[in-house]
């Protein structure tokens, strides 16, 4: 009887974003994250994986094609 993980985290997130209709621009007017991490040895540390994982997940589903110039300069805003 192997568990996967030796305890369980719950949270839940809200975002209020600006979307500018005719060119696809968006910008975050507030984010709200509740989190039940239980006991916390260091709540620093804590805070800190949860808004890694909201900035991480925002630029995973907002990027779209990242474009390069010949040179390798970024051109994608």
């Amino acid at each position: 009887n192997a568990r996967t993980y030796s305890y369980f985290t719950n949270g839940v997130g809200i975002t209020m974003v600006e979307v500018d209709c005719l060119t696809g621009d968006h910008q975050v007017l507030s984010t709200d994250i509740v989190m039940d991490v239980g006991s916390s040895l260091n709540p620093a540390i804590d805070i800190g994986q949860i808004e890694g994982a909201f900035m991480q997940g925002y630029g995973l589903f907002t990027m779209e094609e990242i474009i390069y110039n010949p040179v390798g300069m970024c051109m994608s805003k």
